[in-house]
Protein backbone atom coordinates (compact mmCIF):
# COMPACT_ATOMS: atom_id res chain seq x y z
CA UNK A 1 0.00 0.00 0.00
CA UNK A 2 1.24 3.56 -0.51
CA UNK A 3 1.54 6.08 1.62
CA UNK A 4 -1.74 8.30 0.13
CA UNK A 5 -3.82 4.53 0.46
CA UNK A 6 -2.76 4.08 4.15
CA UNK A 7 -3.22 8.04 4.88
CA UNK A 8 -7.29 7.42 3.17
CA UNK A 9 -7.85 4.31 5.51
CA UNK A 10 -6.52 5.86 8.29
CA UNK A 11 -8.85 8.65 7.68
CA UNK A 12 -11.74 6.10 6.71
CA UNK A 13 -11.23 4.76 10.51
CA UNK A 14 -11.03 7.98 12.35
CA UNK A 15 -14.09 8.85 10.25
CA UNK A 16 -15.94 5.31 11.11
CA UNK A 17 -15.13 5.56 14.72
CA UNK A 18 -16.27 9.74 15.07
CA UNK A 19 -19.46 8.56 13.71
CA UNK A 20 -20.03 5.39 15.92
CA UNK A 21 -19.00 8.26 18.83
CA UNK A 22 -21.46 10.75 17.46
CA UNK A 23 -24.38 7.90 17.41
CA UNK A 24 -23.38 6.94 21.31
CA UNK A 25 -23.50 10.61 22.02
CA UNK A 26 -27.17 11.18 20.74
CA UNK A 27 -28.27 8.41 22.28
CA UNK A 28 -27.33 9.67 25.31
CA UNK A 29 -28.53 13.26 24.64
CA UNK A 30 -31.72 11.66 24.13
CA UNK A 31 -32.04 9.73 27.35
CA UNK A 32 -30.62 13.06 29.13
CA UNK A 33 -33.79 15.12 27.42
CA UNK A 34 -36.11 12.65 29.00
CA UNK A 35 -34.41 12.72 32.63
CA UNK A 36 -34.69 16.61 32.43
CA UNK A 37 -38.49 16.64 31.02
CA UNK A 38 -39.76 14.56 34.13
CA UNK A 39 -37.84 16.40 36.27
CA UNK A 40 -39.12 19.29 34.76
CA UNK A 41 -42.31 17.70 35.00
CA UNK A 42 -41.66 17.00 39.15
CA UNK A 43 -40.80 20.79 39.61
CA UNK A 44 -44.06 22.31 37.90
CA UNK A 45 -46.13 19.72 39.79
CA UNK A 46 -43.91 20.50 43.33
CA UNK A 47 -42.04 23.74 43.14
CA UNK A 48 -38.30 24.02 43.32
CA UNK A 49 -36.37 21.61 45.64
CA UNK A 50 -33.44 21.49 47.24
CA UNK A 51 -31.61 18.11 48.05
CA UNK A 52 -29.08 17.98 50.75
CA UNK A 53 -26.04 16.77 49.23
CA UNK A 54 -27.38 16.79 45.77
CA UNK A 55 -28.24 20.71 44.52
CA UNK A 56 -30.92 22.31 43.41
CA UNK A 57 -33.55 21.90 40.75
CA UNK A 58 -36.29 25.18 39.92
CA UNK A 59 -37.20 26.55 37.07
CA UNK A 60 -36.20 29.63 35.78
CA UNK A 61 -39.18 32.32 34.04
CA UNK A 62 -38.80 32.71 30.28
CA UNK A 63 -36.26 35.50 29.45
CA UNK A 64 -34.73 37.29 26.27
CA UNK A 65 -32.07 38.85 24.92
CA UNK A 66 -31.55 41.70 22.58
CA UNK A 67 -28.85 41.31 19.84
CA UNK A 68 -28.79 43.61 16.56
CA UNK A 69 -27.97 41.93 13.16
CA UNK A 70 -24.41 43.03 12.25
CA UNK A 71 -24.79 43.52 8.53
CA UNK A 72 -28.09 46.18 9.07
CA UNK A 73 -26.27 47.85 11.78
CA UNK A 74 -23.14 48.54 9.27
CA UNK A 75 -25.42 49.62 6.73
CA UNK A 76 -26.80 52.14 9.97
CA UNK A 77 -23.06 52.94 10.92
CA UNK A 78 -22.40 53.86 6.61
CA UNK A 79 -25.61 56.13 6.52
CA UNK A 80 -24.69 58.15 9.72
CA UNK A 81 -21.13 58.94 8.13
CA UNK A 82 -22.57 59.68 5.01
CA UNK A 83 -24.60 61.78 6.84
CA UNK A 84 -21.81 63.53 8.94
CA UNK A 85 -22.99 62.05 11.59
CA UNK A 86 -19.82 61.29 13.31
CA UNK A 87 -20.45 61.31 16.70
CA UNK A 88 -23.80 59.32 16.45
CA UNK A 89 -21.69 56.74 14.12
CA UNK A 90 -18.80 56.84 16.51
CA UNK A 91 -21.16 56.17 19.50
CA UNK A 92 -22.94 52.99 17.68
CA UNK A 93 -19.38 51.90 16.57
CA UNK A 94 -18.54 51.42 20.08
CA UNK A 95 -21.18 49.53 21.27
CA UNK A 96 -20.03 46.75 17.99
CA UNK A 97 -18.76 43.54 19.23
CA UNK A 98 -16.98 40.89 17.19
CA UNK A 99 -16.15 37.09 18.13
CA UNK A 100 -13.70 35.34 16.22
CA UNK A 101 -14.04 31.43 16.14
CA UNK A 102 -11.13 29.67 16.21
CA UNK A 103 -9.99 26.97 13.23
CA UNK A 104 -12.11 23.85 13.20
CA UNK A 105 -12.54 20.77 11.21
CA UNK A 106 -16.08 20.01 9.93
CA UNK A 107 -16.76 16.59 9.06
CA UNK A 108 -19.98 15.58 6.92
CA UNK A 109 -21.03 11.92 6.78
CA UNK A 110 -21.32 10.38 3.17
CA UNK A 111 -24.42 10.22 1.68
CA UNK A 112 -25.51 7.69 -1.15
CA UNK A 113 -26.45 9.22 -4.34
CA UNK A 114 -30.06 8.07 -4.85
Amino acid sequence: MSLDELLIEEVKQIIHNINAIDEQIQEKENLRNLMRQRLEDIVNDNGDLSIEQVGTVKMLPESSSVSFDTKETQKVLDMLLDKGLFELASALSKAKKSNTRKKSLRITKWKEKA
